[in-house]
């Protein structure tokens, strides 16, 4: 699953809804899933809701996220704190997928 956030939104449990409607819809539980959260936007996230929304999933395989500028690196390694499974950073959404598609080992190439 890739979601991308609007600009200057602030993502909490509100906003969550409508992004664990259509998880739950598209995947049946206990289905493993990959989420990629594609950042090309400036958007807050509560770390505390970050962590619920994580929880919700545990079928959930691994979290990615795509940054594009500094500023939002510092905001993951926030989030990471809070976050129940690892966080996986990327610099370009190619390396996010390629990470998913290509064998595990390779995961670690992009790995920050």
């Amino acid at each position: 699953m890739i979601s991308q956030m609007h600009e200057v939104s602030v993502y909490d449990r509100d906003a969550a809804y409508s992004i664990i409607f259509a998880i739950s819809n598209f995947y049946p539980e206990n289905k493993p899933f990959h989420y990629i959260s594609n950042r090309i936007h400036d958007y807050s996230i509560n770390p505390v809701d970050l962590k619920w929304f994580l929880e919700l999933f545990p079928a959930m395989q691994s979290y990615h996220v795509v940054f594009y500028e500094s500023p939002s690196k510092s905001h993951l390694e926030l989030e990471s704190l809070f976050a129940p499974i690892p966080i996986i950073a990327h610099e370009q959404l190619i390396h996010a997928l390629d990470a998913l598609l290509l064998p595990n080992n390779r995961i670690s190439k992009y790995k920050r």
